[in-house]
């Protein structure tokens, strides 16, 4: 896999061009592709047309729900505002991995029924399949270049898409279980 990460925050048609001047340049890095085929991809927003949906990111197999971070915890990136319920607050994260990981159905359901009102627009919260690259819903193509814009068409990187909310979420998960597993000497016990 190739990472252009020059192209964070250039507009999409110079990031287009950056990545077409090196796959000229390096022909055998590329397959010896004339060109590459670009798909381009918005990153959502709270105010994007699906802002009610969860996407839940199986695992390759599409087997079950894994997660971005590939352990099991859903996200929802966004406050859930509802002034009938007091106003907008933070929802999930959800545990999808209970022994060895739910199906779509299955964690769909936990969310649905932890966040059971609408929002001020009268949505309520729903899913979407994500499956990951590689799946045979996406599967890997080797001429294909990913490409996420803002709305303003300026590249973002994925890590642009993880929201401080969820990178905290994520190291107390993983503090979390260092203290069970008894190696992190901040939660009250000594590391083996």
């Amino acid at each position: 896999m190739v990472i252009f990460e020059e192209c964070v925050g250039k507009y999409l048609e110079e990031c287009q061009a950056t990545i077409a001047a090196a796959v000229v340049a390096n022909p055998t890095m590329f397959y010896s592709y004339d060109a590459l085929d670009y798909e381009v991809l918005p990153v959502r927003t709270s105010s994007s047309y699906d802002y009610y949906k969860v996407g839940l990111r199986t695992n390759v197999a599409e087997s079950h729900v894994a997660g971005v971070l590939n352990n099991g915890l859903v996200f929802y990136p966004w406050d859930w505002c509802s002034d009938l319920e007091g106003g907008c607050v933070s929802i999930g994260p959800w545990d999808c991995d209970y022994g060895g990981g739910l199906s779509v159905e299955d964690c769909c359901q936990i969310i649905k029924s932890d966040v059971t009102y609408p929002d001020n627009n009268g949505n309520e919260l729903e899913c979407f399949v994500d499956p990951p690259v590689g799946s045979e819903t996406k599967p890997v193509v080797t001429k294909r270049v990913f490409i996420h814009v803002s709305t303003f068409h300026f590249v973002q990187s994925f890590k642009h898409c993880i929201t401080p909310t969820i990178l905290f979420l994520w190291a107390l998960t993983v503090i979390f279980l260092l203290c069970v597993a008894g190696r992190f000497e901040q939660c009250g016990h000594p590391s083996s």
